[in-house]
């Protein structure tokens, strides 16, 4: 076997600190007798993030070859060296699938399987696997990859940032004792930092005030809800730590060797403790000064001694185009009967502790006033957009064929305030939208691009701004349901079906043997169901019905817009009485998210009494019903950034105005209870919407 430590003394790798060091490499016969064993277990183990995996681990680690046995529990006994590195590509072999565009895509069995049980296998001759239940939703083998939208932030799936230098999760008293980490992937070199508390050279003040309990560190980005799925319940204590936390000291254990636990972007030293405050800057330039960088190749597998040695990992470009850095990372403590009190039932999942002493005061720092303060920009900039667009600005702009606006001709032409308008787009121009302000205006291409949604804010700004603002009070009991703006929800909830539901109809529409003679819309809106339809069927006559007068005038002008007034027919009735009394029953109804309303007001009996009413036409009949999948409470779905971003605050709107939303399930089983069968199921073309939460149900009479 051969150490490949000469190997890679190259320019571009400078030789490594005296407490790094690379285990001996397989050789060929033995890195194939390790490859054949790894798929043996396997067959018996299908899922390295079970618990039978983790116990079985230590006894199958002791069928590993012996020298890598013995140089591992050399590194156990002795504690030296801090960090080593075991290559070992000729084990698991190259990675043949593409890195995942987020670590909850990848699903167990892993493609990767065999890698993630040499992992385990060799982290087992060190100690106990163990995983938190406040990270990745609890999964023993983590996957650290480059996320899109996490480019800049603090956590492991960050890229465009450098990941700060830290020893993990820092904040806990149960924290690991070794990372181990397996390069499945680094074509780009990234480098992963790191300093050995044995590189610093501290003044004898300094060390004695590292020793003291002058320090506060909170919980790292990675435990909190925003980047988990699992249930919120489990984050409760993680807030408590962040509120309340303990004094701890940065240096412990033996005086002439001592460990480390530090995480400066998480910590600070106790308010007002000015000698405290100078030695952790002490300490954290000497490791800045010191920091090592460490590129893993393919098959590298590094442990790091999270007691003596911090890590990090430097900035990088991610193209997120499957070749990104990909590692799987596991916890490891030697003994984990020490933190029995903070395990879960299965002894393998670390809680966070709960705390028993008394609220103390929250320190205010700037990082958590930073994240505290974004839905307040939230809020500024979801109304300033939506006037934006609403009052003309961005369209005068964008239509003026190369006219270039100063300020103030721009407010005399719309009969603004000149500076009240320069406020809002003083506003706009740090938010991305307008450049040019000191002269003549330009549109950004961020604007030009968010105008494609502009439906969306004036549906959930214009239409539902006055509900967010009453919710407080509508919580009372026996108060009516918040106001909101009809007219405004039902044209920006229109503009928003051309790009979703519109095309889920038409997929529907595309099943049937043939194109309808006329088409009925319950509940039309402004029209522009039937406008889309009669533009596919050049016979297709419509007819609108909507009972409230000012939606009615609206699809009168949409429709007259469109020259499609002799085709389409809009009548202001009641949906059911006017359908009912039809000589010519249509041969296709439309119920675009009406149902979820009548729910609401009327109760599940009135639904079915509408459905059965209206599908009286005989069995070449059809309803299309287009509405929602209520997934409020599964995890997996509400993690999806369009979730989180829109989908999460609509699905909190309804219950304040009267709206019950359902899951597909209760429709499906409502459907059979009606006596309809469902001949076809669409859902949103995943290149706009791929959370599947909105559905499309073609229907009839059951034969």
């Amino acid at each position: 076997m051969e150490n490949v430590l000469e190997s890679r003394e190259t320019k571009e790798f400078k030789a490594p600190r005296s407490w790094i060091d690379y285990a001996p490499e397989l050789d060929a016969a033995d890195a194939e007798q390790l490859s054949r064993y790894l798929s043996d277990i396997g067959q018996v183990f299908r899922n390295v993030q079970s618990v039978d995996f983790l116990e079985a681990a230590p006894l199958l680690a002791q069928e590993l070859p012996f020298r890598l046995r013995e140089y591992i529990h050399k590194v156990r006994l002795k504690q030296r060296p801090a960090v080593f590195v075991i290559p070992a590509l000729n084990v698991i072999g190259r990675t043949g699938i593409l890195t995942p565009k987020d670590w909850k895509d990848v699903q167990s069995p892993s493609p990767t399987h065999h890698a993630e049980i040499f992992l385990t296998l060799v982290a087992s001759l060190l100690g106990d696997v163990f995983g938190w239940t406040t990270q990745q939703d609890g999964r023993y083998v983590h996957d650290v990859l480059p996320m899109k939208g996490l480019e800049n932030e603090q956590v492991g799936w960050s890229s465009l940032t450098q990941l700060s230098w830290h020893t993990e999760d820092a904040f806990h008293p149960n924290r690991a004792d070794y990372l181990a980490l397996l390069c499945l992937r680094n074509i780009d070199g990234v480098a992963t930092t790191l300093c050995s508390v044995t590189d610093l050279d501290l003044p004898v003040d300094v060390k004695e005030i590292l020793w003291q309990e002058r320090f506060y560190i909170r919980p790292d980005q990675s435990h909190t809800a925003k980047h988990n799925s699992t249930a919120r319940g489990l984050f409760e204590k993680i807030e408590q730590m962040n509120r309340d936390p303990e004094p701890v000291s940065l240096l412990f254990g033996n005086p002439n060797h001592p460990y480390i636990r530090i995480d400066p972007d998480y910590m600070m030293a106790i308010p007002g403790d000015a000698e405290a405050e100078r030695a952790l800057s002490v300490v954290v330039d000497q490791i800045n000064r010191n920091l090592y960088d460490l590129a893993l190749r393919e098959g590298d597998l590094v442990v790091i001694d999270n007691l003596q040695v911090v890590h990090g990992r430097r900035a990088f470009k991610a193209r997120f185009d499957g070749y990104d850095r990909w590692l799987k990372r596991v916890n490891i403590k030697r003994d984990l009967r020490q933190a029995a009190a903070a395990l879960d039932q299965g002894g393998r999942l670390m809680t966070t502790i709960s705390k028993t002493s008394e609220q103390k005061s929250i320190v205010a720092r700037e990082a958590d006033l930073v994240e505290a303060v974004q839905p307040i920009r939230g809020l500024a900039l979801a109304t300033s957009v939506q006037h934006f667009f609403s009052k003309g600005i961005y369209d005068l702009l964008a239509s003026s064929q190369g006219r270039r606006w100063s300020l103030e001709e721009l407010a005399k032409e719309l009969k603004f305030d000149a500076d009240r308008l320069r406020g809002l787009l003083r506003f706009l121009r740090n938010e991305g939208f307008i450049e040019g302000l000191d002269g003549k205006l330009n549109l950004t291409e961020k604007a030009h691009r968010w105008s494609v949604y502009r439906a969306w804010y004036e549906m959930m700004v214009g239409g539902y701004a006055e509900t967010f603002v009453s919710m407080g009070d509508a919580l009372a009991e026996g108060t009516p349901p918040a106001p909101r703006d009809g007219k405004l929800v039902g044209k920006g909830s229109c503009g928003i079906s051309m790009h979703d539901s519109i095309p889920i109809v038409r997929r529907l529409l595309s099943t049937l043997d043939e194109p309808p003679k006329l088409v009925v819309d319950l509940g039309c809106g402004s029209g522009s169901y039937l406008t889309e339809i009669c533009k596919l069927y050049k016979d297709t006559k419509a007819i609108g019905i909507e009972p409230d007068l000012g939606g009615c005038l609206a699809a009168q002008e949409h429709i007259a817009e469109c020259g499609m007034s002799d085709r389409i027919e809009i009548v202001h009735a009641d949906a059911i009485d006017y359908i009912q009394k039809m000589e010519t029953p249509p041969d296709l109804i439309l119920l675009c998210f009406v149902i979820h309303e009548v729910l609401g007001q009327s109760g599940e009996e009135r639904v079915m009494q509408m459905l059965q009413a209206a599908m009286n036409g005989g069995p070449n009949q059809r309803l299309v019903i287009i509405d929602i999948d209520y997934l409020i409470d599964d995890p997996s779905v509400m993690s999806h950034k369009l979730a989180e971003g829109y989908y999460n605050a609509y699905f909190l709107l309804h219950p304040f105005t009267s709206q019950k939303l359902e899951t597909q399930s209760y429709w499906d089983d409502l459907f059979a209870r009606c006596g309809f069968e469902i001949e076809a199921k669409q859902t949103t073309d995943p290149s706009l919407d791929s959370t599947n939460i909105e559905l499309g149900w073609m229907l009839r009479r059951k034969k």
